[in-house]
């Protein structure tokens, strides 16, 4: 009864276990309830927050909105409500699609970008990824200030190559920014395949790189990339993003000719995309419409 920071902590690091054995739902559960048992206003609004993200990684949307309500109410630093105003940002796409939330998402980069340069860039892709599925209307003015965005820490990840290739591609045009694309989609199919029981670090951006290796028209790209985020969403136990995996790679299976299989996963992935709180993205952001 009450609080009790001992059992809290170990709820903490409970949950630290449970990702490593792909458990999102289980880590998130324990972590909603390591924040319920916290004492310290400062930390709990810590753990509320990390308890949100495990939330909507699991597929838990509204959960995580009510986590995000606890940890709002603080007190967060500045990192701290720049990551609250990503997660609100990236749940309203994922739950509403609206037309804000592009909007949203730029606002939450240019926050985090003297706080958190990684996160920064990364919150551009995903300002650039909704505004194309929301009809491309705000994306050349994304594009122009993810062009501003911290420079990467050297040597450049997967993640940076895609913002600069697709950032130039949309105010620059195709035939400039196509080279930047590959390099980029050539970068993700060579670098390591993360542990999926960690932090999922590059290969979080796994579908956005397949559906933009369609715009090369590179067949082989798209298979390896589209193969291995189905694979990494369910080793991690991401529900949230299973869905859209399954989806695309049903997409790529028809382009392939291999009808059989991919009749089999758009049947594995309905199911699922059928409850809001399950799917990250619609048959709309898993489809084969590219970025350039």
């Amino acid at each position: 009864m009450g609080t009790d920071e001992e059992v809290a902590g170990e709820l903490e690091r409970s949950a630290g276990r449970a990702r490593a054995r792909g458990g999102a739902a289980a880590a998130a559960a324990f972590l909603q309830q390591a924040a319920e048992l916290t004492s310290d206003p400062g930390t709990r609004a810590e753990r509320a927050l990390d308890a949100a993200y495990a939330k909507h990684e699991a597929g838990a949307s509204e959960a995580a909105l009510e986590m995000l309500a606890v940890a709002a109410t603080g007190p967060l630093d500045a990192l701290q409500s720049g990551r609250l105003e990503l997660l609100r940002a990236q749940i309203a796409f994922h739950t509403t699609r609206g037309s804000e939330v592009p909007g949203m998402l730029l606002d939450a980069a240019k926050t985090l970008a003297p706080l958190d340069p990684t996160s920064a860039r990364e919150t551009y892709l995903h300002a650039l990824d909704a505004a194309v599925i929301n009809g491309g209307g705000d994306a050349v003015h994304i594009a122009e200030a993810a062009l501003t965005a911290p420079t990467p820490d050297a040597p450049a990840r997967p993640a940076d190559l895609l913002l600069d290739g697709l950032a130039t591609a949309l105010t620059r045009g195709y035939a400039a920014g196509a080279p930047g694309l590959r390099r980029a989609l050539e970068a993700f199919r060579d670098s390591p395949h993360a542990d999926p029981r960690q932090d999922r670090g590059k290969d979080r951006w796994l579908w956005l790189a397949g559906r933009n290796a369609v715009a090369i028209f590179d067949e082989d790209l798209v298979e390896i990339l589209a193969r291995r985020n189905v694979q990494l969403a369910r080793e991690s136990g991401a529900l949230a993003t299973l869905p859209a995996a399954l989806s695309f790679l049903s997409i790529s299976s028809v382009l392939m000719g291999e009808l059989a299989r991919a009749d089999e996963l758009a049947t594995e992935a309905t199911p699922a995309r059928s409850k809001p709180t399950c799917a990250t993205s619609s048959a709309d952001s898993a489809s084969p419409r590219v970025d350039s």
